[in-house]
């Protein structure tokens, strides 16, 4: 509390006043050129950013705030500006990758075969300056003849280059086929009866007129032995092209699993035979299992599909005339026989 000149007292009040900053929301960032092509070297555009039609001066009225030196290889980059402003504003800065300048793509080898592989015929380029790899494209089959085949240009730095594919014209000559041969065998060459060829795994070497050799991978190669392997099999065909070779395999007997029941009537004091079904090719009956409703079976055996049997009472009572019943004493007696494989 303070007095005037007139003794009136006065009151000191302290006013704060609070300047708001000015928001960059609306202000705009321009980026010169907004997108660049990789070239190996540090690329960094030009900023200019407005506030409501007016131009704002970098270092003063804002910063820009990312590091120029790191922005060389090909992606998106963000600039950021922010100053004596409210907020932050952004833009983005694209380096997309080069197409690399591989010159003229020619072959300067020797004579080309269709039997040549395409992996054989090496590529060359008349300008190395981007290193990468130049191959035929994977799935062509050279014909004889003069025809274009399609290249693909791999870069090693595919961050930064991109692929580049096109064609060269190359001039093919005829080669026969002479002789095909094993390579490497089968995944599997040992069998069971009813089986059939699994050529998994084959490989043929194709041996041609010019002395060139090649190898033929499973899917190339046809079999000509078709069908279920029996025992009697030692090798299968197969064949390229119309030339054929032969696979050794070996083919054992299967088990079989079959079971077929016999039911018959036999006579006290006998003996005799029971047919059997003939069971399927490649396979043999094994030791019978069989079952009787009398416990004077003596003996059953089976020879190919004959059952053989014979049957004593042990009553001795019974008349026996020359190993065979007395018509008197005939008793039957039930024979059930199962036989498995």
């Amino acid at each position: 509390m303070v007095g005037d000149n007139d003794h009136n007292d006065t009151q000191s009040v302290k006013i704060e006043v609070t300047i708001a900053g000015v928001s960059l929301d609306d202000e705009v960032v321009t980026l010169t050129p907004e997108s660049s092509t990789y070239n190996g070297n540090v690329q960094e555009p030009t900023v200019t950013v407005t506030l409501d039609g007016k131009g704002l001066t970098a270092d003063t009225d804002y910063e820009v705030t990312y590091d120029p030196t790191e922005v060389k290889n090909a992606g998106d980059y963000t600039v950021t500006v922010k100053g004596s402003y409210e907020g932050t504003a952004t833009a983005t800065f694209t380096i997309q990758k080069a197409d690399p300048n591989i010159g003229t793509v020619t072959y300067s080898g020797g004579v080309r075969y269709e039997s040549m592989a395409l992996s054989d015929i090496t590529l060359g380029r008349s300008n190395t300056a981007v290193p990468g790899t130049l191959e035929l494209d994977a799935g062509q089959t050279l014909t004889a003849g003069t025809n274009d085949y399609k290249w693909t240009f791999t870069p090693t730095d595919a961050d930064n280059y991109e692929t580049v594919t096109g064609t060269v014209q190359l001039t093919v000559q005829a080669d026969a086929l002479t002789d095909v041969s094993i390579q490497t065998t089968p995944n599997k060459i040992t069998y069971v009866y009813g089986e059939t060829f699994d050529k998994t795994g084959l490989v043929l070497k194709a041996t041609y007129e010019s002395g060139n050799t090649k190898n033929i991978s499973a899917d190339e190669i046809t079999v000509v032995t078709t069908g279920p392997l029996t025992c009697d099999m030692t090798e299968v065909t197969v064949s390229y092209q119309g030339m054929t070779c032969q696979i050794s395999v070996t083919v054992s007997k299967a088990t079989y699993s079959g079971q077929t029941t016999v039911t018959g009537t036999i006579w006290a004091n006998a003996a005799g035979e029971v047919r059997l079904p003939q069971p399927p090719d490649g396979a043999t009956f094994g030791n019978p299992v069989y079952s009787v409703d009398s416990d004077t079976v003596v003996r059953v055996e089976i020879t190919g599909n004959t059952l053989a049997y014979e049957e004593r009472h042990r009553d001795h009572d019974y008349h026996r005339h020359s190993g065979q019943p007395d018509p008197g004493s005939r008793e039957p007696r039930r024979l059930q026989q199962d036989h498995r494989g």
